[in-house]
């Protein structure tokens, strides 16, 4: 009985190691992403990031905002590269920041948030054309 206690064990343990690995895969990633997708990611959210910029500043209405902000977000997300990882979450990081104060309506935060965010975009992409 103890021997076939550890053979059951053994072998389920091995079952359960082998089948993890398939039920770890990120939903939605781009797993080996060409160049030209990373540059349209990087390029596209630039692009945004700069429309919710211009948006703040001719003081459109609330869900513009919130939608150019909301896109950014969403494109930012395909931008997989690891040398950009830390540019890309210091960007990300502000413009959360930032769609926080435009939903309370703390528009002067936004503005300054969406600077920084842009900034970092920048930065972001600088540094992807370097190497």
């Amino acid at each position: 009985m103890f021997f076939t206690k550890k053979i059951v064990s053994t072998i389920l343990l091995a079952a359960t190691l082998s089948a993890a690995p398939a039920l770890v895969s990120a939903a939605g990633k781009i797993e080996n992403p060409t160049t030209e997708e990373v540059i349209y990611a990087i390029e596209t959210t630039v692009k945004n990031a700069e429309a919710a910029l211009s948006a703040i500043n001719s003081g459109a209405d609330k869900d513009v905002i919130l939608g150019f902000l909301r896109d950014t977000k969403q494109i930012a997300k395909e931008i997989e590269v690891t040398r950009l990882g830390p540019n890309k979450m210091k960007a990300s990081s502000q413009m959360k920041k930032a769609r926080f104060a435009v939903r309370r309506d703390e528009m002067d935060k936004a503005k300054k948030y969406i600077e920084t965010g842009v900034k970092h975009y920048h930065t972001l992409r600088k540094r992807f054309y370097s190497f």
